[in-house]
């Protein structure tokens, strides 16, 4: 069964929270991952199943976030 990640931006870009959204009446933490970025980012959009096109609040242009190793995040 496919899942629904929901991903949120923490520390000003500097960790990300992941949460399994598949049962919305049940959302699971599944974890957090260190991301190296320059700054705070809002997501602008997909770029397949593992990639996202985010854009920096600061000023500093865009950039894609690589999901793939998403899975291994700690709890």
């Amino acid at each position: 069964m496919a899942r629904t990640h929901l991903y949120i931006e923490q520390n000003d870009g500097g960790r990300l929270a992941v949460f399994d959204v598949t049962d919305p009446g049940h959302v699971k933490v599944e974890g957090s991952a260190q991301v190296d970025a320059p700054g705070a980012f809002d997501f602008v959009s997909s770029l397949g199943d593992y990639a996202e096109l985010v854009r920096f609040r600061n000023g500093q242009g865009e950039a894609v976030l690589d999901l793939h190793k998403s899975k291994e995040t700690d709890a």
